[in-house]
This record gives structure tokens, C-alpha cells and sequence, in this order.
């Protein structure tokens, strides 16, 4: 009877000290990394990772073609690359004036912001995480990992 007591309290306390070493948080990883279309570098957008889990993560491209994503889930994840919109201005000249649209300073700007940089086209496949064909196995810890689209 002291034997069996014993053996149930040594493998109880087995199991709660394997929790404890092990965590029982959820596993993430830190990618970050450029991307390319064609061999040219992406300087605009965004890049989403989708972990089996169904959770997203997502990060900005930043003008140098890089991108971080400090916190996605462990495990092989789609990837979706999303162009950056861009907005078209009017040419000079031919814009509304801000007083005439019931602004009360003429000196401030319209809201308008326009990306700065070359925006290079994506093909419209890669907004798709499903239907894009990229993928990643993101383990623990920091990784790098280049998207390269064609």
C-alpha cells in the first residue's frame, strides 16, 4: 500500500516538474527577412503568416525591402504578401482647394498621404495566404527566412 502511494506521488511530482521545464504557454517565434518579386526587392506592403492554429501575424515591408514579425505561432505557416495601395494624385494644380471643402486654414494638408517609394506590382495570388503556395516552419526563437515571389 506505501509502495503504490509512492509511486503515484514520484510520478505526479514527474509530471508537474515536465510541465514546469516545458511551459505551458504557447510556442512562438521571431521571423524576419526581405522580400523579393523577381529578384527585385519589395520596398512597400505587407506579409501576414498564417500558423496551423489560424492565428495571424503580420508586419509592415519596410522601404530596404525587410519586414519583422517579433510573434508567430510554432509550426508551417502560409504565407500572404499584400502589394501596398497606392494613391494617385491629381496633377498640380488641378487640386480642389481645401478653403472650398469648408477647411478653415488653406495652409494645412487635405489628409491625403502618398507612399513614398517605388511600388513594385505583385501579383494579386500572393494576398492569399491559402491560395499563395508560400510557406514557412517557424520553430522557436529568431529565424530569418527571405520571401522570394515569382
Amino acid at each position: 500500500m506505501l509502495q503504490d502511494i509512492t509511486k503515484r506521488l514520484v510520478g505526479l511530482f514527474t509530471a508537474v516538474a515536465l510541465i514546469a521545464v516545458t511551459g505551458c504557454g504557447e510556442s512562438t517565434g521571431s521571423v524576419q527577412g526581405k522580400v523579393y518579386y523577381q529578384d527585385t526587392l519589395v520596398t512597400a506592403g505587407s506579409v501576414a503568416f498564417t500558423a496551423p492554429d489560424e492565428k495571424v501575424a503580420s508586419a509592415e515591408i519596410q522601404p530596404d525591402g525587410s519586414y519583422n514579425i517579433p510573434k508567430v505561432s510554432t509550426g508551417l505557416s502560409k504565407i500572404a504578401v499584400m502589394p501596398a495601395l497606392s494613391v494617385t494624385m491629381p496633377p498640380e494644380g488641378k487640386m480642389m482647394d481645401p478653403a472650398k471643402m469648408g477647411a478653415a486654414d488653406k495652409g494645412k494638408g487635405t489628409g491625403t498621404e502618398v507612399s513614398k517609394g517605388k511600388t513594385v506590382p505583385i501579383p494579386v495570388k500572393y494576398a492569399d495566404a491559402q491560395k499563395s503556395g508560400l510557406t514557412f516552419t517557424v520553430k522557436a526563437g529568431p529565424q530569418e527566412h527571405d520571401i522570394k515571389l515569382q
